[in-house]
């Protein structure tokens, strides 16, 4: 009993009281966790790296290039999926799922903040200031197929 008050206090205090119309587990609260639980997803590679993709989830991923990939708007079909769950079952590829599809709609492009390289070497009078500004595309995902 107490410990139900103390999880009560502690995320009315947190997430005000809206949050609590439901019974307060440890792990937060339970009309919340519910929903989170059953959400479908699936891990893809694309351009070498690894996203891991929701339906309406928007990523940031590597630049597309609008002249030889897609344009801003057009969809794009992902079929490098590593691994799919549906909330009940969980399909890891060897090393793709076989079938499994993932739709996207490119966004925008857009430029990372600049990072800056300082190379120095004491004593020699050597100094240089690089800058680079690395180029991302977001893209939302539309569909998830098995």
């Amino acid at each position: 009993m107490w410990n139900l008050v103390i999880y009560y206090t502690l995320s009315v205090r947190m997430f005000g009281a809206l949050a609590c119309k439901e019974p307060v587990t440890p792990y937060g609260n339970v009309f919340f966790n519910k929903f989170k639980r059953f959400k479908m997803y699936a891990i893809v590679e694309y351009k070498g790296n690894q996203y891991k993709a929701e339906k309406d989830a928007v990523l940031t991923v590597d630049r597309i290039d609008e002249a030889k990939e897609a344009k801003p708007g057009d969809t794009i079909t992902l079929d490098k999926v590593l691994l799919v769950s549906d909330g009940d079952k969980v399909t890891v590829g060897t090393p793709y799922v076989q079938g499994a599809k993932v739709t996207v709609e490119v966004g925008n492009t857009f430029k990372d903040s600049k990072v800056l390289v300082l190379k120095y070497k004491s004593k020699k009078d050597y100094h240089r200031l690089i800058g680079h500004r690395e180029q991302y595309t977001d893209v939302v995902v539309k569909d998830i197929a098995i």
